[in-house]
């Protein structure tokens, strides 16, 4: 898209956990967000696994994915490369992938900056509510099916922008989330990483996106 776009922020419902030196978010794919572009409102999801390329590069350290606050790159929490960030596509018990998982270790606590410090009372206050991805959708002449247009089930008049491939290069910490079902947490315990195979799908720059 060449137009810079708005969105309509939906708070999402928070697992808290006291303590701890990480900070766990999840995004679910399949979530329903509405997108608001100046007077008119849409419709967004993602498909299950539409990240699967950013994930096999970032776990061949060929690229690089970033968690922010609030999609400010002046305050990283972590990132992919120096595998202070990890990522992992999450099963679900009835239909196959559905959430990506990301965990960032923070610094000891007196090295935090001051934003880390802020970020960490706006968690367990519950003022940050939700997981929100910066990503881009490559061209129509590199993937064809990398976004469509699917009826809204049950109201078929109403169309949703399905998006089935994208580049992804950062998830951010935010206050309200255009997916209602993200979650942020912060918590001790470790989660392992799992990676799927690269796709083989060449990318073109592009202007980013952010929910």
């Amino acid at each position: 898209m060449s137009e810079l776009e708005t969105r309509h922020y939906i708070p999402a419902e928070l697992e808290l956990r006291q303590g701890g030196r990480s900070i766990r978010g999840t995004f679910p794919y399949e979530s329903i967000a509405v997108v608001s572009d100046r007077l008119s409102e849409r419709k967004e999801t993602f498909s299950a696994g539409a990240f699967q390329f950013s994930l096999a590069e970032a776990k061949a350290k060929r690229a690089r994915i970033d968690v922010l606050d609030g999609h400010s790159f002046d305050k990283p929490l972590g990132n992919s490369l120096d595998d202070t960030a990890t990522f992992t596509e999450v099963l679900g018990q009835e239909r196959g992938v559905e959430a990506l998982v990301f965990e960032v270790q923070l610094p000891l606590e007196n090295l935090r900056p001051t934003y880390m410090v802020d970020l960490t009372k706006k968690i367990d206050a519950g003022l940050a509510r939700g997981v929100s991805p910066g990503f881009r959708v490559p061209p129509a002449d590199v993937v064809p099916n990398a976004v469509q247009l699917i009826p809204e089930r049950g109201n078929p008049s109403v169309m949703i922008r399905r998006i089935n491939q994208a580049v992804l290069f950062e998830l951010s910490i935010v206050t309200r989330a255009a997916y209602p079902d993200t979650e942020v947490e912060r918590r001790m315990a470790e989660i392992g990483m799992s990676f799927p195979a690269q796709p083989t799908i060449t990318v073109r720059k592009n202007r980013r996106i952010w929910l």
